[in-house]
């Protein structure tokens, strides 16, 4: 037994534990951390050695590269995850490109995930198979969708569509090599299928001549600031943690303070997500993946696997500028395959619950995920309208414009886009009710309060205000004009 214990602590999964203890972090984590790093040496070998090779090479190398991968992090469970890649390839070969293929598909996947969740999810937020099986959920629809495009009259497809629709369903091994790319299928982003195949074949290039493209600066940009935001997260942001709001130490702090705290957790929490989308989105730019075409300069834009814009993020000073500059690739999914196609509904807000909708079940089955989703509509639809009335109300339109009220707004905006988002992610974080309920009765469910009468007050009386005075400066101009 002991030899047995001590050859296991010199295999690598053990030294990572024994470094993972030490460090005092999850092994998970340290796992997942490990294995983005060596997405790197990764894709430059891609790049470099096998540039100028058969698509059919590319994949293999893949295939065994990701696989290998996934076995490191979560062993033989990535069963699963080939599992559910056999059921869509088996679905697209044979009924691929027609309606009952797209809704099957969304029907199979969401519902593998959701049962996935049923069977291995925690209390806690979880790092295991589930984590890269909900991204590959959302790859597998939309290849069913793009399929199902490439199959429809040109002239009923958007341009969108058509850019991004395929004729052919993907064979065994393409199917596999694009489910298990190491760039993304560990923590995104989404990339359709389409250009995938145009990778492979070694069409996507920033230059004509054929050789590699020259990738080495854009992708260590990302990995300079991925570095960043990992510093930051190891050393600040385990001052902000989500079971401080279970303390009595926080319980019995000021009105005040508890305000600050959520501020600055809601700032800090999501370190962990940037860190890993910047490094993603470097390993994608110096595989050469992320090629998006040039500019009108003729600069190559390197934008294709975008997943968080760092300087319009830190400088949002609104709800809704904050949620348009992260997680882009899963907001730009959901909104090419769920919000606009359900614009049959006739009815936008009707189409962004939906689609919020999908998102937090797409996350998982705690409450804390639809609160949040639910929150984030809300504090949107207040700040479209609040901007609207602003700019349309003379009086307010006065005061916020008055040069002594720029830094005095500034501080007020951003503190108050900080608060927003961290109340919306306490439920986020704490998942189970009886611990949201805890951490938001401390602060009065001030929130929840304010933005679910604030569509009863816009809707009722100060949208019909707006539209009176509207009427009314239309009726003026019109008499003078006449």
């Amino acid at each position: 037994m002991a030899s047995a214990e001590a050859s296991q602590d010199t295999s690598i999964l053990g030294i990572v534990a024994s470094i993972a203890d030490r460090l005092g972090i999850g092994e998970a984590a340290l796992r997942l951390l490990i294995s983005v790093f060596v997405g790197y040496p990764l894709s430059l070998f891609l790049r470099d050695n096998l540039h100028g090779t058969s698509a059919v090479t590319k994949h293999l190398y893949v295939i065994a590269t990701g696989l290998a991968i996934a076995y490191f992090n979560y062993g033989t469970e990535i069963s699963y995850l080939l599992f559910c890649c056999l059921i869509n390839y088996v679905l697209l070969f044979f009924i691929g490109g027609t309606a009952t293929s797209v809704f099957l598909s969304f029907l199979f996947n969401m519902g593998y995930l959701v049962g996935s969740y049923i069977v291995f999810a925690s209390d806690n937020y979880d790092m295991n198979w589930t984590t890269p099986q909900c991204i590959l959920t959302l790859r597998m629809i939309s290849v069913a969708y793009d399929l199902y495009d490439g199959h429809r009259p040109l002239e009923k497809l958007s341009s969108e569509q058509k850019s991004l629709c395929i004729k052919e369903a993907p064979g065994p091994i393409e199917m596999i090599s694009y489910s298990f790319f190491f760039g993304y299928f560990l923590s995104g982003p989404q990339y359709p299928l389409r250009n995938y195949r145009a990778y492979m074949e070694g069409k996507l290039l920033d230059n004509e001549e054929g050789r590699p493209s020259d990738t080495i600066q854009p992708a260590m940009r990302c990995l300079g600031l991925g570095i960043f935001y990992l510093i930051v997260e190891a050393t600040i942001s385990p001052l902000f943690t989500e079971e401080y709001f279970l303390t009595s130490e926080y319980a019995e702090s000021s009105f005040f303070y508890k305000l600050f705290y959520i501020a600055l957790f809601g700032k800090f929490i999501l370190n962990k997500y940037l860190l890993f989308w910047l490094l993603g989105e470097g390993i994608c730019i110096l595989s050469g993946i992320a090629y998006n075409g040039k500019d009108e300069s003729g600069k190559a834009k390197w934008d294709a696997c975008t997943g968080i814009r760092p300087l319009q993020y830190e400088c949002a000073l609104s709800v809704r500028d904050m949620v348009t500059t992260f997680n882009l690739s899963t907001n730009t999914w959901v909104a090419r395959y769920v919000y606009k196609r359900l614009k049959f509904l006739g009815n936008r807000y009707v189409s962004q619950v939906a689609a919020l909708s999908f998102l937090a079940l797409w996350h998982g089955l705690h409450v804390g995920y639809y609160i949040c989703f639910m929150l984030e509509f809300v504090m949107v639809l207040f700040d479209v309208q609040a901007t609207e009335l602003f700019e349309k109300v003379p009086v307010l339109r006065a005061v916020s414009s008055h040069p002594l009220m720029a830094l005095p707004k500034l501080v007020f905006r951003k503190f108050t886009v900080l608060f927003l988002m961290g109340y919306a992610l306490i439920s986020f974080t704490l998942l189970k009710w009886s611990r949201i309920h805890q951490a938001y009765k401390e602060i009065y469910y001030i929130c929840h309060i304010f933005f679910y009468l604030w569509p009863v007050l816009s809707f009722g009386l100060i949208m019909p205000w707006l539209k009176a005075q509207k009427k009314k400066m239309k009726e003026k101009e019109d008499g003078k004009s006449s």
